[in-house]
């Protein structure tokens, strides 16, 4: 037992931290679960900021043999962080630093030696894409959303930055899916079914990667001011159900039966279908990815597919309202399509308060709020 007073080592209060996320989020408790992930991202970023002064790195603790590598840990912390990052403020510690800065040499080759590294990479590479495009938004937004129920202006910037940021991570990110092409080619035929929808769900995870650049306008905005510019990766968002489809048919259990729901702290399918039931205008596409993530019967990490479904299909209902009969994207004009949603999950209950926004201001005549218990 540690003596009083003593601070505790950093994987040790990191390994804690994971293992708190994990109860609450097995028992539907989100919002305590991403007050733990937010603990750990504060450990994590005083760490990379001030080392020589993190009360995680006293004399006693270093040079101990660590239970974890940090370099394990700052890895699920990534994951975390993508999950708990749609429930908070654009400067909130969910923004935290994670990894060391790094910079992006494309001249260099890229190989994978498993679908662990290749993951881990695209992961890294995600994390860096959000921790830049942040700061340039941090840096030329006047607004965020501090608090939903007051008015608070977003507005995209315009920036070169922006366009070479996308720029260079589209090339990042066709080096990475080159690579993984490069070993799957070598490997499919040797692969486990568990390797197989391993390799199937980064699939989806490349094209929602690719989706989420590409939509960026050349001018640097955030596509969130121009809706329809969705409504060309059609294409795309159909693959990508359709590689949903096939990946739950690995899964052990399904909705349909009474076995317990599949968790993992990985990034799997629930937020790549989540995205393609809100941007896909499309009312077959949209409806079976929430078909899909319904059948699903899982949870990635703070994301359970039941649940997301349930605020993907309110999204769905709250877009086509008194628009008849729908037949394509073409019939859901700009005036009625959502820009984006904040869940605000309760820490002690199963519940959540969505606010579902129309545009990039927040306030009574373009938010709409409702709740969800599971």
């Amino acid at each position: 037992m540690p003596t009083p007073g003593a601070s505790q080592p950093i994987d040790v209060c990191l390994v804690s931290c994971i293992l708190f996320v994990c109860y609450e989020a097995m028992r539907g408790h989100y919002g305590a679960a991403i007050t733990h992930i937010t603990s750990g991202l504060k450990i994590l970023s005083e760490l990379r900021n001030t080392p020589s002064s993190s009360n995680y790195l006293k004399p006693s603790n270093v040079g101990r043999t660590t239970y974890v590598p940090i370099d394990v840990l700052c890895g699920i912390f990534s994951r975390l962080q993508a999950q708990a990052i749609v429930t908070v403020p654009e400067k909130s510690p969910s923004f935290e630093k994670i990894w060391p800065d790094r910079v992006v040499d494309l001249s260099q080759p890229v190989v994978f030696n498993s679908l662990a590294h290749a993951r881990e990479m695209l992961e890294i590479h995600t994390y860096d894409y959000r921790q830049q495009s942040i700061k340039f938004l941090n840096q030329q937004i006047q607004g965020n959303w501090t608090d939903p129920t007051t008015s608070a202006e977003f507005v995209p910037p315009v920036s070169p930055e922006a366009v070479a940021l996308r720029d260079t991570f589209l090339s990042v990110l066709d080096s990475w899916s080159t690579a993984l092409d490069n070993y799957l080619r070598d490997h499919s035929a040797s692969m486990t079914i568990r390797q197989q929808r391993g390799a199937a769900i980064l699939k989806v995870r490349e094209l929602d990667s690719f989706i989420s650049l590409d939509v960026i306008p050349s001018i640097g905005g955030l596509a969130v001011d121009n809706q329809m510019l969705w409504d060309n990766y059609i294409p795309l968002f159909q693959r990508m159900v359709t590689l949903g489809e096939s990946i739950i048919q690995w899964f052990p259990y399904s909705s349909l039966s009474s076995s317990p729901t599949n968790f993992s702290l990985d990034l799997g399918i629930v937020g790549t279908l989540f995205n393609v039931a809100a941007r896909c205008r499309d009312p077959r596409i949209r409806r079976h990815a929430i078909r899909v993530l319904r059948a699903a019967a899982v949870q990635d990490g703070v994301w359970n597919s039941a649940v997301v479904a349930d605020i993907a299909e309110k999204w769905v209902e709250i877009e086509e309202e008194g628009l008849g009969i729908i037949r394509s994207c073409a019939d859901v004009p700009p005036d009625s399509r959502l820009i984006h949603f904040l869940p605000v999950f309760d820490v002690d209950q199963c519940s959540a308060l969505v606010y579902f926004s129309f545009t990039l201001k927040i306030d009574s005549g373009s938010v709409r709020r409702e709740v969800f218990q599971w």
